[in-house]
């Protein structure tokens, strides 16, 4: 894993002030040589490099008749190893800006920890380099450090002036992909991920904060299991998360107007109006647990969940009508032949067939006249014979839209369904 600094050089007068990083104070005409100073003064390797990116103006715009900033700049950084300057444009069209995207982003290795310095050039190139390097982020799995800007113009009475952090900026590019992709997929893991690293953090203090990020961080860590508990359709541990998440669900009214914690408040709002909101009966929270995949995109999940759910309904319908499921021996099925003597009966019913070789089938279809109800019938068997295209990868002409329509149709008619019967 490479480190890579980057720096932009601007035309504008540096003048010498006393720039305080921490508990360090450095005496420079240039940020650049403080941040060097403090990060990279221990860069000996290959992979550990510093980039100082300038344009022709900078190179031949000498500072009171002297020398340019690029010459002085040059100067100061050769007690460095690794310093290399590259040209770039000025930015002053579209093209040049693509042009200036594409020479930094290949000055970035995979994996490099970067540390950023955003205080010079024109103002939209450190805004371009923050986009570049989360697109970095995704594309080459970078990790950025640090962000940092000498604020020159914020000097005291002694000349000295701040240097600030601004990896806040990171985080909140962090926050943006996370919550999409929960928001899109129901996938929580990157937003575990950030609590994670808050975590450690926090378990070295003790104040309310801190006690908030470990709190939170255990509640995504089960939200987190619930996402991939549902990607794998894993029944039992569906259930165990959505419980625990319901009696855990963290929101301390005192941290509301902590500027530190908006966006976890604002997303525990929303995660306690998707879990308080599961019915308690089983039938019913496996069916809005599908109308939740389907919000998400999880097509194939919500389908399972759906036949799995009006199976049990079926078996048990049946069950109260008087069928047996059993063979011509009085041998109990198994369940896999129990869904597929239900099954086979749906499809015979609904496709109005003559009487099966089956007894068992024959049997069902009877009973089915009793529900009194054609069309939730022909739903499931629609939804199963998707399905069937779905989970087995068999080809098909149905167009993706028609499908995903169609998916969302059945699902909501038996959602309906089964709702109307608990109500009943």
């Amino acid at each position: 894993m490479g480190k890579l600094f980057i720096s932009f050089l601007g035309t504008g007068k540096y003048a010498s002030c006393l720039y305080k990083l921490n508990d360090n104070i450095y005496n420079t005409d240039f940020i650049q040589e403080t941040l060097i100073s403090y990060y990279c003064k221990d860069w000996h390797e290959e992979n550990e490099r510093i980039r100082i990116f300038y344009t022709k103006e900078t190179q031949n715009s000498p500072q009171d008749g002297i020398l340019s900033n690029y010459s002085r700049l040059n100067e100061k950084l050769q007690k460095f190893k690794n310093v290399q300057f590259v040209l770039i444009k000025s930015g002053k069209t579209e093209d040049e800006l693509w042009e200036i995207f594409n020479i930094v982003n290949a000055e970035i290795k995979e994996g490099d920890e970067i540390y950023l310095d955003i205080t010079h050039a024109f103002r939209f190139i450190p805004m371009l380099s923050c986009y570049l390097l989360n697109f970095a982020k995704i594309q080459k799995n970078i990790t950025i450090k640090h962000i940092n800007y000498g604020a020159y113009d914020a000097r005291d009475e002694n000349n000295i002036a701040p240097v600030y952090e601004l990896s806040l900026f990171d985080h909140l590019f962090d926050w943006s992909i996370a919550l999409d992709s929960f928001n899109v997929s129901g996938k929580a893991d990157k937003i575990n991920n950030i609590l994670k690293r808050k975590k450690i953090n926090a378990i070295k203090d003790e104040s309310d904060d801190a006690r908030y990020d470990i709190e939170l961080s255990k509640l995504f860590e089960n939200i987190d299991g619930f996402s991939q508990s549902l990607h794998l359709c894993h029944k039992s541990n569906i259930h165990k998360s959505i419980e625990y998440i319901q009696k855990n669900i963290v929101q301390n009214d005192s941290l509301d107007n902590n500027p530190r914690y908006q966006i976890q408040s604002s997303l525990l709002k929303d995660i306690k109006d998707t879990f308080y909101k599961f019915p308690t009966d089983a039938s019913n929270a496996d069916m809005y647990l599908a109308k939740w995949c389907i919000e998400h995109n999880l097509y194939q999940q919500a389908i399972t969940i759906t036949q799995q759910t009006f199976l049990s309904f079926m078996q048990k319908f049946l069950n109260d009508n008087g069928f047996k499921f059993s063979d011509s021996n009085n041998v109990l099925l198994k369940q896999h032949e129990v869904e597929s003597k239900i099954n086979g009966a749906i499809s015979s019913y609904c496709n109005k067939d003559d009487e099966s070789d089956d007894t068992l089938i024959n049997s069902i279809k009877k009973i089915l006249v009793k529900l009194n109800n054609n069309d939730i019938l022909k739903s499931y068997k629609e939804l199963k014979d998707i399905r069937n295209i779905v989970n087995h990868f068999n080809e098909s002409d149905y167009k993706i839209s028609t499908m995903q329509h169609n998916i969302s149709k059945y699902i909501n008619d038996i959602t309906n369904f089964l709702a109307n019967l608990e109500n009943d």
